[in-house]
């Protein structure tokens, strides 16, 4: 299209695909050296990418591979974004976290077929590297930072909220400085409270950690297997409470177009795209599983069918729970903050929504602990490519996990939870993760269009 358009010419394109085709043979011939470290290491104890040392232990599989992605996806979005997105898309909630998955289905395809082909830790970071080089890859590794260790400090807030009102409901009174610590802030800015629960939580997962991905990912299943017998057993209680009119009230399932909030237009078809929008952020996260590739049994096979079962999983839960929060209280009378335990506090059913905070309290918590299961692993590739300092490259002898990277991502995340009141960064993570989407797209056009020499699917040049 450039070269239609007189923006570039044949001569530069053809020098541009040269260039790539060189950067992207030198990193392959790299990873082909780990693929063969990895094999021996897997029989011998191994070493390191660079030859010394120990190396990432090849202990996972397919459900470990499918609780993590579910298990970093499956938070907020389910406890709370629902009635913010109702607000918009009145009772087609449903429709809006469908359209949702659907824009990351395309991004998961792309993930998926770069999985396969560069199977290495570091997921978005590692595939920008091969395609488009050291400084568009040094700029996506911190990008994903914003989406992990950032995501990792924002849910630990909210996750101390919730284990407090649980422990409430339950009658265990919590004293204020555990969740509310006064630091003088003053209420402003970006400084709150502190919150040493949230402190607690990412020094509990940074912990489990350093002990090994393979007792790691067996906690995070079993916390998995929790929360979604749990949210089962929500969903079954609230089908019975459902009002099939609360679906089809206001002109039926797609109320007409009203101005709200001013400029802010909400129900119609365009307000189930504008909740999409508002939901998105509910689905960051289903890529964190590339971020294991180094620690799979079989890392060409497993990839690609976890991001998509993960995902699958989500978007089913997601469209499940949210017809049964619609349909048992009308819309427009949605609590926005706590949706689903203020539904059942409406119908009378209090121990429900105990379950309810029991079970975004869990799932909450696994979600911080994959949020620091990844992290580390980009600063590991990112150490190996010699991006970052060496110490974030190297692997314990004894667990085999990145304890340098581990540490100074629970340490860099606990402050950040402890000080900050990370509303007003929220949306830095979906920025993160929107731009680390585009780059993925973006090489996989980029491998499509400047092939290796001897592959098909080049660009027809004049």
């Amino acid at each position: 299209v450039l070269q239609r358009y007189g923006v570039v010419t044949s001569e530069e394109i053809k020098h541009t695909c040269a260039e790539l085709r060189e950067h992207r043979a030198m990193v392959l011939t790299q990873l082909e050296g780990v693929e063969e470290r990895d094999e021996v290491g897997s029989a011998g104890g191994g070493g390191s990418a660079s030859g010394e040392g120990p190396a990432l232990k090849r202990s996972l599989g397919m459900l470990d591979l499918v609780a993590f992605g579910v298990a970093s996806t499956l938070g907020a979005g389910l406890y709370v974004v629902t009635g913010k997105a109702a607000e918009i898309a009145g009772p087609a909630v449903p429709l809006s976290f469908l359209m949702a998955s659907l824009a990351c289905l395309l991004s998961a395809l792309c993930y998926s077929e770069l999985a396969t082909r560069v199977p290495v830790a570091g997921s978005a970071y590692s595939y920008t590297y091969v395609t488009l080089g050291e400084g568009a890859a040094w700029f996506i590794g911190w990008n994903l930072t914003l989406e992990y260790m950032i995501a990792a400090s924002a849910v630990a807030r909210g996750w101390a909220g919730y284990m407090v009102t649980f422990l409430r409901a339950v009658g265990v009174e919590v004293p204020l400085w555990l969740h509310k610590l006064p630091l003088g802030g003053g209420g402003g800015g970006v400084f709150s409270d502190g919150s040493p629960l949230a402190l607690i939580i990412i020094a509990a997962c940074t912990g489990f950690l350093l002990v090994g991905a393979r007792e790691s990912s067996k906690l995070n299943i079993s916390m998995t297997v929790l929360n979604i017998g749990l949210i089962t057993f929500i969903v079954a209680a609230g089908a019975s409470l459902v009002h099939t009119d609360n679906l089809t009230n206001w002109d039926g399932f797609f109320p007409a177009d009203v101005e709200t909030h001013g400029e802010r237009v909400g129900y119609g078809l365009r307000g189930v795209f504008r909740g999409s929008g508002s939901v998105f952020f509910s689905y960051v996260g289903f890529d964190a599983v590339c971020t294991l590739a180094e620690e799979l049994t079989h890392p060409h096979r497993d990839l690609p069918r976890a991001v998509f079962i993960a995902l699958a999983t989500v978007t089913v839960l997601y469209v499940v729970v949210s017809t049964i929060i619609v349909g048992m209280v009308p819309f427009d009378r949605m609590d926005l903050e706590s949706p689903l335990a203020s539904a059942f506090s409406s119908a009378g059913k209090g121990w429900a929504a105990t379950l309810v905070a029991l079970g975004a309290t869990v799932s909450l918590g696994a979600t911080v602990l994959c949020s620091l299961f990844g992290q580390p692993r980009i600063f590991y590739r990112m150490a190996q490519d010699g991006l970052l300092f060496r110490q974030f490259g190297e692997v314990s002898a004894r667990t085999q996990v990145p304890a340098f990277g581990t540490v100074a991502s629970g340490a860099g995340a606990g402050v950040l939870a402890f000080f900050l009141d990370l509303d007003a960064l929220t949306d830095m993570i979906s920025i993160g993760s929107l731009v680390a989407f585009a780059v993925v797209c973006m090489s996989v056009l980029i491998l499509r269009l400047c092939p290796e020499e001897g592959e098909e699917g080049g660009p027809a040049l004049e």
